[in-house]
């Protein structure tokens, strides 16, 4: 049983409807349904039932209604209670926050955030590791001291708000995925690529831009022909001004590339990557993390502007 299960039935119960909850929640209908349905499962006991129009607690919801009440209530007490006291933290004592990064921007951001942070914070342990965004939406649970620094397909973007009652997720900027070919190239004077184009030439990938390819092709991308997935920026240069090649990233990638050599083609399906990042709701109580999220915010603004 999850507190936020707990929550969420008594939203429902507060509300008496699953959909007017969802809406309020940003949480999908099926997903609250089935997050409810866990719960009874785990319990032993239908909790809600419906009465007409409205969803109302069992008599067993009512039985338990008031140790959940107690429990969200206890929760919320803890993490409060950690929040206003983090700032009296021994500032002898080690603090640790995990980071998980989108592998594009670990090689971007990352390096400047550890700078920061072990100049201003010399006794925080920042633990970074990479993951892709698809192992990041198959998370359950995010740790307080846990923070994902992502770079996201648009299209992801309903997976990540459907967490909302978990996690919250922040947007820094955005920018179009493009596609670009050697000026010889035989698609160099075509308006747009087709997703039989991805798959009759070899592809050249920077970081995130492997989900965008599986966004755009669908059911064919077992047919994409990819010679180079990387998140080496000199690699993929060399990689996109080759002659056959066609290569796909956001606009940074090319900003240091020879574009005497490239043309810039317009994807036939248009494709943007969303950067920001995600914690779970009460990690913004604690200081440290909050500082640690503004660092992050100002190296992607700064990514962004200047083209790293």
């Amino acid at each position: 049983m999850r507190i936020e299960q707990v929550r969420y039935l008594l939203h429902v119960a507060e509300s008496g409807s699953i959909s007017r909850s969802a809406k309020v929640l940003n949480i999908s209908q099926q997903g609250l349904s089935q997050s409810i349905h866990q719960l009874e499962r785990e319990l032993g006991a239908r909790l809600l039932y419906r009465d007409g129009n409205k969803t109302k607690l069992t008599a067993a919801g009512k039985l338990v209604k008031g140790s959940m009440e107690k429990m969200v209530s206890s929760c919320d007490e803890v993490y409060m209670h950690l929040a206003s006291n983090a700032i009296h933290i021994n500032h002898n004592e080690k603090q640790t926050c995990r980071v998980r990064v989108t592998p594009h921007l670990c090689i971007t951001v990352m390096p400047a955030v550890l700078q920061r942070m072990s100049k201003v914070h010399p006794q925080l342990l920042l633990s970074v590791s990479e993951s892709e965004i698809l192992d990041i939406l198959k998370v359950e649970d995010f740790d307080t001291d846990e923070v994902f620094i992502i770079t996201c397909p648009e299209k992801f973007l309903p997976q990540l708000l459907e967490k909302k009652g978990v996690i919250d997720f922040r947007e820094t900027s955005r920018a179009a995925i493009n596609a670009a070919v050697h000026v010889s190239h035989p698609l160099a004077s075509r308006e747009k690529i087709t997703v039989d184009d991805l798959c009759n030439y070899p592809l050249a990938l920077l970081g995130s831009s492997i989900n965008v390819l599986r966004n755009v092709m669908g059911e064919r991308f077992k047919d994409a022909n990819v010679r180079l997935h990387t998140t080496n920026f000199e690699l993929f240069r060399a990689a996109a001004s080759m002659k056959e090649v066609i290569s796909l990233s956001g606009p940074l990638a090319y900003e240091q590339a020879d574009h005497s050599k490239l043309v810039h083609v317009p994807l036939e399906r248009p494709e943007t990557i969303l950067f920001g990042y995600v914690v779970n709701r009460y990690t913004q109580n604690f200081p440290m993390a909050q500082e640690l999220l503004g660092v992050m915010e100002d190296e992607l603004e700064k990514m962004q502007k200047y083209g790293r």
